[in-house]
């Protein structure tokens, strides 16, 4: 809200910008006025400046589309985004999610536009230390953020996107609620009923119910969750 430029770029303060960083993001803009924003690449280092985990962005295997990005075909980080600062204002990051929230950002980002430009020079070094939120989570804490990520990023884009994508948001929650004993909120639990009802047959839509059940209960799925894994 504060900012007052024509480019918008988040970057965290832990992290280190390449010293040529906003002369390569912005030149790409100068030979295109018509691009709404442009991808750079992220190295991920721990405190021994040891590159760790370095994703894989896939440009040259996938289009850029929103759908791409979605199913996570191609990938990038929040800070590798330059982005016009009326497409800026136009997407907001969701408060209410914990884990992620870059995910859903970009989902939404890819929703509106899909005009961007892919920059394949790493602009961007991303500090990993204990203290970094991405490893202050257990397995199970990360399963249940999973999860609830793509519940409020499903609830965000449902009425906008395309059935394919609203369908792939809707087997992860699936698939990711019968896999493991997790508890959603009734509202979550409502309104994920609600959608496989909506979008699946009836047969998974029952199947499911019994597996969440045996999970439940049991912490086994009985041979029913490769069923219901058919059906999805």
């Amino acid at each position: 809200k504060m900012s007052s430029g024509a480019y918008v770029n988040w970057f965290d303060s832990d992290d280190l910008m390449d010293v040529d960083f906003l002369n390569s993001k912005i030149e790409p803009f100068l030979r295109d006025t018509d691009l709404d924003y442009v991808i750079s690449k992220t190295n991920s280092f721990d405190k021994n400046k040891m590159k760790i985990n370095n994703l894989d962005y896939n440009f040259d295997k996938y289009y850029l589309t929103h759908y791409n990005f979605t199913v996570q075909n191609i990938n990038w980080y929040t800070p590798d985004t330059m982005l016009k600062r009326y497409l800026a204002c136009k997407v907001f990051f969701n408060e209410n999610i914990k884990r992620g929230q870059e995910y859903n950002f970009l989902v939404k980002l890819t929703l509106l536009s899909e005009n961007g430009f892919f920059l394949d020079k790493v602009m961007t070094y991303r500090r990993m230390h204990e203290n970094s939120i991405k490893s202050s989570y257990t397995n199970t804490e990360m399963n249940i953020q999973a999860i609830f990520l793509r519940i409020e990023t499903l609830r965000e884009i449902e009425n906008s996107t395309t059935l394919k994508v609203n369908l792939f948001l809707l087997d992860k929650i699936v698939l990711g609620l019968t896999n493991n004993k997790i508890r959603l909120s009734i509202k979550e639990e409502l309104f994920v009923l609600k959608k496989t009802l909506y979008y699946l047959s009836i047969k998974a839509f029952l199947t499911y119910i019994i597996v969440r059940l045996l999970m439940f209960f049991f912490k086994r799925s009985f041979g029913l969750r490769n069923i219901l894994k058919k059906e999805l």
